[in-house]
């Protein structure tokens, strides 16, 4: 779960959110308004569909939730595949979903 958790996290301030809520975040960070509003725009008359307070730290707020979700599957697969296998079937069905690319990219 260390591993699966510093692959997923490395870079995570530079993460491709989607546009939409990348520029709420720009747009909360120049202005005051659109900060407390969670505006989408400066002027705080277009709105997020989120709670604004989500966005507020930074945009590692909107890449953190992928990185959890996919540290805590790395870590029920294990459980899930212990029972069923044993641990030496566990630790290799784990590392095999932490180091595959199509895991790894989104999660990032």
């Amino acid at each position: 779960m260390g591993i699966a958790a510093l692959l997923y996290a490395w870079g995570m301030g530079h993460a491709a959110i989607h546009p939409y809520y990348s520029a709420a975040i720009r747009s909360m960070a120049t202005s005051w308004r659109a900060f407390f509003f969670g505006g989408l725009d400066t002027s705080g008359s277009i709105t997020l569909d989120k709670v604004s307070g989500a966005f507020w730290p930074h945009t590692w707020a909107a890449a953190l939730p992928h990185v959890i979700e996919g540290v805590l599957t790395v870590w029920l697969l294990h459980r899930i595949v212990r029972a069923w296998a044993g641990p030496f079937a566990a630790l290799i069905a784990s590392l095999t979903l932490t180091f595959t690319p199509v895991t790894v990219v989104p999660t990032r």
